[in-house]
């Protein structure tokens, strides 16, 4: 991140965005209420492989989001 303080900034306003209006994360995996959000980033074409790919990719289109820059709590 040295070498990128403006996304660090963006990256830390959209986990301020989530802990402020999802909640901080806890210790342990738990169900909460669906919350819709509003993402924003660039979109990242991965290889498509038939059964599945890496942790974070569409399985229908093998698109990812990363890096993620704004995530906005939808009202």
């Amino acid at each position: 991140m040295k070498k990128f303080p403006e996304l660090k900034k963006k990256y830390q306003k959209a986990r301020e965005e989530i802990n402020t209006k999802v909640g901080v994360p806890g210790k342990s995996i738990k169900d909460i209420e669906p919350v819709k959000v509003i993402v924003t980033g660039i979109v990242f074409f991965d290889i498509f492989e038939e059964g599945g790919h890496g942790n974070g990719s569409a399985k229908e289109n093998a698109i990812e989001i990363h890096p993620v820059t704004v995530i906005k709590v939808s009202e």
